[in-house]
């Protein structure tokens, strides 16, 4: 039989919430260093474990609790368990019931999909608290009273870290050579994030002595303790993701915890995913350094495996849903955590009202993401960039106060082994909005541009700007993706056709040579414009690219608006023979 999730399984990410929302999006003003690109100088711990060796299943995982959602049309390779309670597992002292992970694996792998498990030991006030832990456990030395009627887990206590250390090892033992898991969350704290409660006792365990020092010893604890556990004769042997967004004491515990994690190896698994990130970039400050939530991850981008998870709380709407997964891959991850309510406007085994269960602007999108995850330059299929720049305030899908700035975002595109520079000359771009709420995106005040139509692709873009003599975009492809000799690409761009002026590509061709590109269906090298007023594309097939940076400012391709009218452009997309997937998600009918 499938197996069915509790009420307390369903409840919890419908409720967990604003406390770590609010927390997982504030932080100090400041701008994000350089002006598309955080660089970081110190040299950093090479991972041990070889981890990315141990990626067998990158992709997309759903939530599937035992209903058996078809991989193929939901464009799956795995199923998320979300929250394996501990005490679920063990039931008394040293004795472990398997049961539950076991028939669920089996059920997943007769529908063609490996598993992922988090592992939880305390749920919080909103879902069961100290349920999460065996019974036997539920007692004064092997938890914190922090008021007459809550307690928590000490987690300092070796009781407690006693018998958690031992199901680790009794979870390592039985499945880290097990072919139907892909990877498994460490669990530490609440819902089996790296914080410790929720906030109001957190503030009791501040005012009983334990500090942010004392956190990151016993989360790094933990981590040695599941490396030891799924490794045999000293080689991991199961891809491992620490749940490594939130802090407990202090934001420095995200760097302390996360570069240990890597490296040991361990994966990170960042429990929350929006159209942008405030509090995203610290960079190396020395006040707070790498204090970011995208701080690390950046650091060990395609060296260990990383991993988002989200829902429809954070992506409510499929202009949410596009930008985040945008978002989401211009970090590299290898998986997707996606909750159910991304894939269905009602859960998958109650029969839906209408007939229309499918959010089917959501798994569109999803396909097309599902062939970035895990890829490196060499396999990727395409190199693409989505010019944007952030918004502020920050759209968010629930009300929240507009802050007075914004809070260490992540400025300028997101971009996948192609880049756009604004510091090339003549290519300084305006960022633009279809959104009149939007007060400014850096440092472009009155953003909104009543020209771009509404719908996702005008949400952010930019622009050509002539009147200040920045005629040009500038592109550069990652050069271990496409560098040098003679190579056939397609360039697909997504402009805004607006106004009846022209605009041009020009490439850096085999021999050195700048040439202009003639798009299919024309015979001339220039993309007219006919004032739709809708977002089209022009396709362009370079038989002859070099890309050896031979362009102005290392440039490997220029979009030229000829003087004769700004150019606004949304995505732009370089793909090889045989390896694009469908194209990019197309512009949504409005």
């Amino acid at each position: 039989m499938p197996l069915q999730p509790t009420r307390q399984q369903r409840k919890r990410w419908l409720v967990i919430l604003f406390p770590l929302l609010l927390m997982l999006i504030a932080g100090t003003t400041g701008v994000k260093a350089g002006p598309f690109a955080v660089t970081y100088l110190t040299p950093y711990p090479t991972p041990q474990n070889a981890p990315m060796s141990l990626v067998r299943h990158p992709g997309i995982y759903a939530v599937d609790f035992g209903w058996g959602l078809d991989p193929n049309h939901y464009h799956l390779v795995g199923a998320l368990y979300n929250g394996v309670n501990w005490s679920a597992i063990e039931k008394q002292p040293g004795q472990y019931d398997w049961s539950l992970i076991d028939q669920w694996l089996d059920f997943q792998a007769r529908q063609g999909k490996v598993g992922g498990i988090p592992i939880s030991t305390y749920n919080g006030r909103c879902c069961g608290g100290i349920d999460a832990l065996p019974p036997y456990l539920r007692r004064p030395d092997a938890l914190i009273q922090v008021s007459s009627d809550w307690a928590i887990p000490n987690y300092w206590s070796p009781v407690y870290r006693d018998a958690y250390r031992r199901f680790i090892y009794a979870l390592g033992q039985r499945y880290r050579n097990d072919p139907r898991l892909e990877w498994v969350a460490i669990g530490t704290g609440i819902y089996g994030e790296t914080r410790a409660a929720d906030w109001q006792d957190i503030q009791v365990l501040q005012q009983m002595g334990f500090t942010s020092d004392m956190w990151v010893e016993y989360v790094n604890h933990v981590t040695d303790w599941y490396v030891d556990a799924f490794s045999e004769n000293g080689h991991l042997k199961k891809v491992l993701l620490q749940q490594a967004a939130p802090y407990t004491f202090s934001p420095k515990e995200r760097a302390a915890i996360q570069l240990y994690a890597a490296k040991k190896g361990v994966g990170l698994s960042l429990n929350a995913l929006f159209p942008q990130q405030e509090n995203a970039y610290y960079g190396e400050n020395g006040a707070c350094n790498l204090c970011g939530l995208y701080d690390v991850p950046t650091i060990y981008q395609e060296k260990i495996p990383l991993a988002f998870e989200t829902y429809e709380m954070f992506l409510c709407n499929e202009k949410f849903v596009y930008w985040g997964m945008l978002n989401g891959l211009d970090k590299h991850p290898t998986y997707l955590r996606l909750d159910e309510d991304l894939f269905y406007r009602v859960p998958p085994h109650e029969p839906p009202a209408d007939g229309s269960r499918d959010k089917v602007e959501n798994i569109r999108i999803f396909g097309w993401v599902s062939h970035y995850l895990g890829v490196t330059p060499r396999t990727a299929p395409s190199a693409w960039v989505a010019l944007r720049e952030h918004l502020h305030p920050n759209p968010l899908c629930w009300d929240a106060p507009a802050k007075s700035n914004p809070n260490k975002p992540d400025w300028g595109n997101y971009e996948f082994y192609l880049s756009q520079d604004d510091s090339v000359p003549g290519g300084r771009t305006v960022p633009a909005t279809n959104d009149p709420n939007v007060v400014h995106m850096r440092y472009h005040f009155h953003p909104y541009d009543p020209k771009i139509p509404p719908g996702r692709e005008g949400w952010m873009t930019r622009r050509t700007d002539e009147a200040t003599g920045n005629p040009y975009m500038w592109f550069k492809v990652d050069d271990r993706f496409i560098f040098g000799g003679t190579n056939t690409v397609t360039v697909t761009v997504t402009y805004l056709d607006v106004g009846t002026d022209t605009w041009q590509l020009r490439y850096d061709a085999a021999g050195g040579v700048e040439k202009a590109a003639v798009p299919q269906g024309s015979t001339e090298p220039l993309v007219r414009k006919h004032d739709t007023r809708t977002w089209k594309r022009a396709v362009f097939v370079l038989p002859d690219a070099r890309f050896a940076n031979g362009l102005r400012g290392g440039s490997d391709f220029v979009i030229d608006a000829r003087n004769d009218g700004d150019e606004y452009i949304h995505f732009v997309d370089v793909s090889r023979p045989g390896r694009a997937p469908d194209p990019p998600p197309p512009p949504a009918p409005y």
